[in-house]
């Protein structure tokens, strides 16, 4: 496979404003990263192998922090209407459940006793209102979120490269590479990865490595995150 970038330790940046970019540029300067080594890409620039090798290192950690539980699969904005959808279809159902089964109790008798048929009508039409109101909710509201972005496909975020400007060192050794990773860090970046030759990200235990991790291990084993 051909190697997309030329050098084989790489740090790619992400910075929200275009100031802090700058001044990122500036200090990896004065710690003595040569120019030639340092790329700036802008959101609406096109697609290169800096943008591609971020995106593949914010996957990578959305893949590490998910969870296997259909619950959790929702996205913020889904799961913030089916709560509020939730309470909304919720609390009216037991109102009329309750109301039914007062009706139900005054005209038959039952061994639940009065209360006990108020409730268990009340119950049961809340939780038919509540699942209406969850799968409602959870529908509706990422069309509401998107409104002011018709550029979003109902909620989806725009990716980090598609709206922050990118900054990212190419360095020969992997010394240059992590010193420059903790500048940016330090500088406020919203996210840092390293990345090898062919874009692949480091794995996230990278981040802590073990004491017993000889020199250039996680370097070794990127893209096996």
């Amino acid at each position: 496979m051909a190697d997309d970038f030329d050098a084989p330790y790489n740090v790619v940046a992400a910075f929200e404003r275009e100031g802090t970019a700058q001044t990122a540029v500036e200090l990896l300067e004065g710690q003595g990263v040569p120019p030639s080594s340092i790329h700036v890409h802008h959101p609406d620039s096109p697609l290169d192998h800096d943008a591609l090798a971020e995106l593949r290192a914010e996957m990578q950690d959305e893949i590490v922090e998910s969870w296997a539980a259909p619950a959790f699969y929702m996205t913020p904005d889904q799961a913030r209407g089916a709560f509020r959808g939730t309470l909304m279809f919720a609390l009216p159902a037991f109102l009329v459940g309750a109301a039914a089964g007062a009706v139900w109790a005054a005209y038959d008798d039952s061994l639940l006793g009065w209360w006990g048929q108020v409730l268990m009508v009340a119950l049961l039409a809340a939780l038919c209102g509540g699942t209406i109101g969850l799968l409602i909710g959870g529908g509706l509201e990422p069309r509401f979120e998107a409104d002011d972005d018709p550029a979003r496909p109902f909620d989806d975020q725009r990716t980090i490269a598609e709206r922050d400007v990118l900054v990212a060192v190419h360095a020969q050794e992997p010394t240059v590479a992590e010193r420059a990773a903790e500048l940016l860090k330090g500088v406020g970046a919203e996210r840092v990865a390293l990345v090898d030759r062919h874009g692949d990200p480091l794995p996230p235990q990278a981040r802590r490595p073990r004491p017993a991790d000889p020199e250039g291990f996680w370097w070794r084993h990127a893209g096996e995150g």
